[in-house]
Parts: structure tokens; sequence; C-alpha cells
């Protein structure tokens, strides 16, 4: 709405569009994560098909949830990704405990070189703004969706920058891109 008061239908449009690059931007890198995490476990278990054809399956079974009209529907399976999500967090909290006897040598106080993968990694992380009005919509009292919102927007930043820190003083320039590739290829790491 704001691009159109701003720019007419013109304003309307170009927030449109810049919405619709973005999260299809979002979409493809889950999936290529998605395809490349894959085969990494299978390939383990003597299985070998590529992150390409793992990607593939992933979009294939994603796209019937694209008919989904109603946000309620996925709060089950919503609740059940934050708690794999706190899980995997957890694993990766532990392991770099394990692996931080004192910071990494390679690790720098700051990096200019790095600053704009920061930026792209900040971005990525807070992908989900788009969901933040059919979200409030959706809520029984969406009054209060101001303070819950700057809450959960305060809490993910602070573990954001906790486990992004330690991991990184864990591992230093060896860090791989995502963290879980860092870690020992185990059956909990796997999980």
């Amino acid at each position: 709405d704001l691009g159109e008061k701003v720019m007419g239908q013109k304003g309307r449009r170009l927030v449109e569009a810049g919405i619709v690059i973005c999260q299809t931007s979002f979409v493809c890198a889950y999936f290529l994560f998605i395809g490349d995490s894959v085969a990494r476990v299978i390939d383990k278990d003597g299985f070998f098909y590529s992150g390409t054809f793992w990607t593939l399956m992933a979009t294939v079974a994603v796209v019937p949830l694209l008919y989904i009209k109603a946000i309620k529907v996925l709060v089950i399976p919503a609740i059940l990704a934050d708690v794999i999500i706190v899980f995997g967090l957890i694993v990766i909290m532990v392991y770099d405990f394990i692996q931080i006897d004192k910071v990494h040598e390679s690790v720098e106080a700051f990096n200019f070189a790095g600053l704009p993968l920061f930026f792209g990694i900040a971005v990525f992380a807070f992908e989900g703004i788009n969901m933040i009005l059919p979200v409030e919509q959706s809520m029984a009292e969406p009054k209060k969706f101001p303070g819950v919102f700057r809450q959960v927007i305060l809490h993910l930043t602070v573990a954001m920058i906790i486990i992004g820190a330690l991991s990184y003083s864990a591992f230093g320039s060896d860090t791989k891109n995502p963290i879980l590739f860092s870690l020992p290829d185990n059956k909990l790491v796997q999980a």
C-alpha cells in the first residue's frame, strides 16, 4: 500500500515485483540447501543421487503446500519445525563447545571483506518479513502484535549473534556454509 501511496499503481507493481523476486530467491536458496543436505546424508549410506535430484524432489513435495489458503492450517507443522530448529541449534552449540578449547587462531575481530556476506545473511535470516501482515491479521488480538513482534525480533537477533559468534570462534575461517557442514559427520548431526 505504501508503494501505491507514494508512486501510484507503478509503485504498487514495483513493490510487488520486488517481493516476488525476493521470495523466489529465498525459496531457491532453501531448496538448494535441502538438496545438498539430503545428498550429504544419503550418500553416506551407499546411495548416491546428486543435490540436484534431491532439490527437485523437495520442490515436487512442496508444490501441494502452495494451495493452502489459511495460515492456521500450518500451526502444527510450524510448531514441529520450531522444535526441530531448536534441536538443531542445540546440537550446533554442543559441538561448538566441544570444539572450542580456545578461540580458533584464524578468528578476526572484524573483517571488512566479509561485510557483504554479513548483510546477505542478515537479510536472509529475516526473510519471513513478508508474513507479518498475514500473521497479524490471523491473531486473536492483533493489537498485541507490535509488542510480540519486537520480542521475537530481539530474541531471534540475540540467538543468531550468540550462535554465529560461538561457531565462528570454534571453527574460525574453516567454518563452512552452512555451519552443519563444519560439524562431525555422525548420526546426531545428520538427524
